[in-house]
C-alpha cells in the first residue's frame, strides 16, 4: 500500500495515500474475514482479500476516466499473470501460481477455469497429478529464431 501511495503521490488520484485509519480498516476487514471462516486467527489470504477490498473501494470512489477505459477480460489477465510468474522458466508449481493469482484478487474458480481452458488449447500442460504447470508455447516471437540456431546440422 505504501509503494502504491508513493507511486501515486503526484497524480490527480484521490485517496491515494495510506493513513493509520486505512491500515486499521485493513486489519478490521481481515479480522472480519477470519470470523466468516469461524477462525480465531487471521491468515495471509484474509489480509490479501482485505487489501483487495480496500483497493476496489478506492477505485469506486474516483470518477476518473482512467477507470472507464477498456479492461482486458479477467481470464486474459489471469493468463498474463501466470505467464509473468513463470519468468524465463517453463515450469512452476500450481500452488505457487494459485497463491499469486489469488493474491491479485482473482477467484479460485477463475484460476481453475484458466488452467483448464489453456490446457485444452495446448498452451500448457498440467503434470505430476496437476501439481506442476509446464508451458508449451513460446513466450514471444523471438524464441522461434533461437530454436533455429540451436539445430545441429550434422
Amino acid at each position: 500500500m505504501r509503494k502504491e501511495s508513493k507511486a501515486n503521490e503526484n497524480s490527480n488520484k484521490y485517496f491515494s495515500h495510506t493513513t493509520p485509519r486505512t491500515l486499521l480498516g485493513v486489519l478490521r476487514l481481515s479480522q472480519a474475514l477470519a470470523r466468516i471462516r469461524f477462525s480465531n486467527e487471521v491468515v495471509i489470504p484474509d489480509v490479501d482479500e482485505a487489501l483487495r477490498l480496500v483497493s476496489v473501494a478506492k477505485q469506486s470512489l474516483t470518477q476518473d476516466e482512467e477507470f472507464e477505459k477498456y479492461e482486458e477480460p479477467p481470464m486474459s489477465r489471469v493468463f498474463n499473470l501466470i505467464r509473468e510468474s513463470l519468468g524465463s522458466s517453463r515450469t512452476a508449481r500450481v500452488e505457487d501460481l494459485r497463491e499469486t493469482v489469488l493474491g491479485k484478487g482473482f477467484t479460485e474458480d477463475l484460476f481453475n477455469d484458466c488452467l483448464y481452458k489453456y490446457q485444452s488449447l495446448s498452451v500448457w500442460q498440467l503434470t505430476d497429478e496437476n501439481e506442476t504447470l509446464v508451458f508449451l508455447g513460446n513466450f514471444d516471437n523471438d524464441d522461434d529464431d533461437d530454436e533455429e540456431e540451436d539445430v545441429d546440422m550434422n
